[in-house]
């Protein structure tokens, strides 16, 4: 029976959300996704670990070139981002890790090392940074933060064209941008690939150039005649450390169970030590008790629902919660409490548990609500004696509505309100589907005009995109 070991490269999840949440007025923005996307990857791991970078690193003793383009100065307000995120993970029972002088990525390489000396034990990294790609094996494969996916040492060859441990003499070729790091001048991935198919190593490419210069181009041999006297240096820049001082015990301590975390089902013979247990069947839940404080304010439902499938219960819906994130079905919303909170808001607006799931996204962190559900908020409210779009067009469209004895009120939205405030953009939806972007940012806006009661601070996914 294996065991599974989850190591969280925080800075890969923390720099994108950063620069996306720099519009937001809330201040504590980036502390807040970053913290609902790692309980995400963690929900399920039993055996997981956060990586920090230390704010120092001994690459840039070696190089004060090192990611000098970094400055620390502007980045002050994601360093306090980062450690409210790490406060509220050890408060958790996340063991938190950071190596003074390393970064995590050698701490992630230190944790690797030191949980495959188990020989039961895999390693998952989440992470998006390449040098990890080095780690990749049988047992260690790398979970993409974009799709979720798994990549292995075959999709690492097929996405990079070298293996797994070719890997640093990869990146020492093409150098790293990012961080400043310099590669052998006009090597780009796809001829540094080929070359280290054709000799294998750095010290084969080498070889190859001292030895057998003709066999190699003459643009290449000039870039490695200056590569070569500094490429000792690239690779220390380049190179992973396994020798990170951390406390990898922590690993195996349990964490306490998240606040609304149901009891979890019991592990057997067919449920490997450390992997999620499957989710249990559901069953019938038990009529509600006049005694129960915990009944949840009935949902208006026009079906009649023999079976019960609507919980009627807090913990009813707290166990339905679970199953959701469980099924994999709403990865989106990042845990458990975050899929609670949905059906609960749901519930508010008399919406079913799987309708307010549906109804409901998740975009750049922030709950919204879909135009078309929005609409419905308001045609089943009673309020509106109509509600209707008169005008549907690729350049403009209009909605009207009348509320009680109050006059028709109708709003229009236009492509050139859409150009004014810079939302046309190259393959986004307002290109590609004009007039159905324009009904639902016309119905939205109405609805919350004439309807602020029912509808009050919902909006439909285009308006915080």
């Amino acid at each position: 029976m294996s065991t599974t070991a989850l190591f969280i490269d925080l800075a890969s999840i923390g720099y994108p959300i950063w620069h996306m949440a720099a519009s937001d007025p809330n201040p504590n923005a980036t502390s807040e996704q970053i913290l609902a996307r790692v309980r995400g990857l963690l929900h399920g791991q039993p055996y997981a670990a956060v990586a920090v970078d230390s704010r120092k690193s001994f690459r840039r003793d070696l190089d004060p070139t090192y990611k000098a383009q970094r400055s620390s100065e502007g980045r002050a307000p994601l360093y306090h981002q980062l450690d409210l995120v790490v406060e509220a993970l050890k408060a958790e029972g996340v063991p938190v890790w950071m190596a003074e002088g390393f970064e995590a990525d050698d701490v992630i390489a230190t944790a690797t090392r030191l949980a495959l000396e188990s020989p039961d034990t895999r390693v998952l990294v989440a992470s998006a940074d390449k040098d990890l790609l080095a780690l990749v094996s049988d047992r260690v494969h790398i979970k993409s933060l974009k799709d979720g996916a798994e990549l292995g040492p075959d999709a690492v060859m097929q996405k990079f064209g070298v293996r797994p441990e070719q890997v640093p003499d990869f990146l020492c070729l093409v150098g790293d941008a990012s961080d400043n790091v310099k590669g052998a001048s006009k090597i780009g991935p796809v001829i540094a690939a080929r070359l280290l198919a054709q000799h294998g190593t750095l010290e084969g490419l080498h070889t190859a150039w001292a030895e057998e210069p003709a066999t190699l181009s003459a643009t290449v041999q000039s870039s490695l005649a200056e590569f070569f006297p500094r490429v000792d240096a690239v690779r220390a820049l380049i190179a992973l450390r396994t020798d990170a001082p951390i406390p990898f015990e922590e690993i195996a301590v349990e964490r306490p169970q998240p606040l609304f975390e149901t009891e979890p089902a019991p592990v057997t013979a067919d449920t490997p030590t450390g992997q999620p247990s499957p989710a249990p069947e559901p069953t019938k839940p038990e009529p509600v008790r006049e005694e129960q404080t915990t009944a949840l304010v009935p949902v208006m439902v026009e079906h009649d629902y023999t079976r019960q499938l609507e919980p009627q219960t807090l913990t009813e819906a707290v166990t339905l919660a679970k199953w959701a994130m469980d099924s994999r079905l709403f990865g989106s919303y990042g845990n458990a409490p975050a899929v609670l909170m949905t059906i609960m808001a749901g519930r508010e607006m008399g919406l079913p548990a799987m309708h307010a799931l549906r109804a409901f996204h998740i975009v750049s962190g922030k709950p919204v609500l879909s135009a078309d559900a929005i609409r419905a908020l308001v045609l089943r409210s009673g309020a509106a004696k109509y509600f209707r779009c008169v005008e549907r067009t690729n350049e403009r469209a209009t909605f009207v509505t009348k509320r009680g004895d109050d006059p028709e009120v109708s709003l229009s939205f236009s492509m050139d309100d859409a150009r004014m405030a810079d939302l046309v953009k190259p393959g986004s939806g307002w290109a590609k589907h004009p007039a159905d972007m324009l009904i639902a940012r016309a119905s939205a806006k109405l609805a919350r005009l004439v309807y602020a009661d029912i509808v009050m601070g919902l909006y439909e996914p285009s308006e915080v995109e």
